[in-house]
């Protein structure tokens, strides 16, 4: 196949689609844990934005 004999040059490419789906992503669920812990510290806030990025993981496993 032609993907695999350019691999760097598509996994680059796969990389940087997914990585702009991800911070797509992370904007939204930033957005709506921000709203959720607004009131509490940002402790809570960042860990809310840590509780996101797992789940980015098991969205996107890369």
């Amino acid at each position: 196949m032609l993907l695999k004999s350019y691999p760097v040059f598509y996994h680059k490419l796969t990389h940087n689609i997914t990585q702009l789906m991800v911070l797509k992503i992370k904007k939204r669920f930033f957005q709506f844990s921000e709203l959720q812990f607004i009131k509490r510290k940002r402790k809570w806030r960042a860990g809310s934005f840590m509780i996101s990025n797992e789940k980015m993981r098991i969205l996107f496993p890369l």
